[in-house]
């Protein structure tokens, strides 16, 4: 599992996390073996992966993220 934190900035910071996971990957890529997807996943925590183009993959598949706040 990977967890993935961004910041907005607006007048103060937001932070915002998930956890990247098998599950969550299966979701993004639904054509993926669980083979593969436990190479992706190694691959992200790898940096091997650029994290943003995954988040950019659900967005293009309609899988809704859910962050959750963190302070």
């Amino acid at each position: 599992m990977v967890t993935i934190v961004k910041h907005e900035w607006h007048s103060h910071d937001r932070q915002y996390a998930i956890e990247l996971d098998e599950d969550l990957l299966s979701e993004i890529y639904p054509d993926l073996k669980k083979k593969e997807l436990k190479k992706l996943l190694k691959d992200i925590e790898n940096g091997d992966v650029d994290v943003d183009e995954v988040m950019s993959d659900a967005y293009d598949n309609d899988v809704e993220i859910e962050w959750d706040f963190q302070y």
